[in-house]
């Protein structure tokens, strides 16, 4: 349940109002859905901060004093709200792999309210339930706990979390509540990208790691399966810095979904329109998409012959993110003078970052890379995208739109494609086949 309570000193208190906490309509997506709230749970205590707290809420919302004299909080236990918030707040159908970290964090503010109560199921420790009385004192604990975890992404995901609650229940304390979540970079930090952080990649750095891996799969001493897991992180790189695809969205594609840039084809979109997908690109679906939204995604001319080798070699999987982790590892630990720095996340930056020494003006990357709206922000404010850009145009989403498949090739292959060359100086091809024991 929620405590409304946005200052440490409380004055005095309000009688308990109770209300039905039904969702409310959300259009086609509460279709064929059931609310998962109940009317079990509900308890309420609501408590009036000192007037200075409530008139800067007022003047800061534009809602007339006398409306906030009074605050009114519906409340009942978070869990609940939780389940709700998921079916109805979220993208519909959003992954397993988004809305399981999503309540991990919300969970984690309420386990800090002084009267929680957690319950177990199955698996083990698996949490089942979780129950709470959330203060504002609880708000600022939870955000001492995330800066100590030099981490914004909880934060993120309890702001919103509780700005759907506030806008549901017509109460814009709640949403001040989010709004006083802040991530507070830590002192040691600095404005460049740091050693080992996933900015941290030079414009060189893809090439020095291909060319350790090159040394390892020649190397005469290296057994033919570790050469060969070697060439498929190769790839791996070759592949993130001419795509700039995220890791996860990587690990879905198959062999089958990438091949699709070795001829035109034309593919149905869940919108009911075709689309035709030129010959030089492939289409990562919708379903593959971390944002949901399908995307025509160039593959670099330079690159084809690397990617037909390894589905040669490995037809059935191309990449394996743990595998690719414990390859790096177990290469550096052999060649100490032949490194490999780079995560597959990092190698993603790097297209972010330097795509644009080709010439590739902001949108078309942004269609080939999918941003959403907090990977744009931040491309902002590290000037990969000039704002005055964004600000002649409507918007992300019609960046999404506004370029038909052949013009976004168009402009990747007479940029990237033809200015930015992947492969590095003395990596060989001919050698690379002959190191794999291949005709």
């Amino acid at each position: 349940m929620l405590v409304n309570s946005p200052n440490y000193e409380l004055e005095h208190y309000s009688p308990p109002v109770i209300r039905s906490n039904q969702p409310k309509e959300q259009g086609k997506k509460q279709e064929g859905k059931k609310a998962e709230s109940s009317s079990k749970g509900f308890s309420l205590t609501a408590i009036k901060p000192d007037e200075k707290t409530l008139r800067k809420m007022a003047e800061k919302h534009n809602i007339p004093y006398e409306l906030m004299k009074d605050p009114k909080v519906y409340a009942k236990h978070l869990g609940d709200d939780l389940s709700r918030y998921i079916l109805y707040g979220t993208k519909e159908n959003a992954r397993p792999t988004t809305t399981k970290p999503l309540s991990n964090n919300v969970q984690s503010l309420i386990k800090l309210a002084d009267d929680a109560k957690v319950t177990y199921g199955k698996p083990k420790n698996q949490v089942s339930k979780v129950s709470g009385t959330v203060t504002y004192t609880t708000i600022r604990q939870f955000n001492a706990h995330c800066n100590a975890l030099a981490s914004d992404t909880p934060l993120t995901d309890v702001q919103r979390f509780l700005t759907y609650l506030g806008k549901e229940r017509e109460e814009p304390m709640l949403i001040t509540w989010a709004e006083s979540l802040k991530y507070e970079k830590q002192t040691k930090g600095a404005t460049f990208a740091t050693e080992g952080g996933k900015t941290d990649i030079h414009k060189d750095g893809p090439a020095q790691d291909i060319r350790a891996y090159y040394t390892d799969i020649i190397n005469p001493a290296t057994k033919v399966a570790a050469r060969r897991q070697a060439y498929r992180n190769l790839v791996a790189i070759l592949f993130g810095t001419t795509t700039g695809i995220r890791v996860k969205e990587f690990h879905r594609l198959t062999w089958q979904k990438i091949n699709g840039y070795k001829a035109d084809e034309t593919v149905r979109l869940p919108n009911n329109t075709n689309a035709v997908i030129p010959k030089g690109m492939f289409l990562l679906s919708g379903e593959d998409a971390k944002t949901g939204d399908a995307r025509a995604i160039p593959i670099h001319p330079a690159i084809q012959p690397y990617l037909e080798l390894l589905e040669e070699i490995y037809p059935d999987t191309h990449y394996q993110e743990n595998q690719f982790i414990k390859t790096r590892s177990e290469m550096n630990k052999k060649q100490p003078d032949a490194q490999a720095r780079y995560t597959f996340a990092q190698i993603r930056n790097f297209a972010a970052k330097y795509w644009r020494d080709s010439g590739i003006r902001a949108f078309y990357r942004l269609s080939i890379m999918g941003h959403d709206t907090d990977e744009l922000k931040k491309d902002i404010e590290k000037g990969y995208i000039d704002a005055g850009e964004l600000a002649e145009t409507a918007g992300i989403s019609s960046a999404y739109v506004g370029y038909s498949p052949a013009e976004i090739l168009k402009e990747y292959m007479n940029t990237v494609g033809t200015k930015f060359n992947p492969i590095p100086e003395g990596i060989d091809i001919k050698e690379i086949r002959k190191a794999l024991n291949l005709k």
